[in-house]
């Protein structure tokens, strides 16, 4: 079974590369339905090359 909107995600040790042309690697967008299951993104993520964010 899935989980509901997309919630109960953890993001840990991901590098990302948007090269020149993104701006998020991660954009949480629904925090509210996700309060029971909240997403997570650990300080661990690494991004370069993003325009902004």
């Amino acid at each position: 079974m899935g989980l509901p909107n997309g919630c109960g995600n953890t993001w840990r040790a991901n590098r990302s590369d948007l090269g020149g042309v993104g701006r998020y690697a991660i954009h949480v967008t629904s925090v509210s339905k996700c309060s029971a299951l909240p997403n997570v993104v650990r300080a661990s993520n690494t991004v370069t090359g993003a325009v902004r964010g």
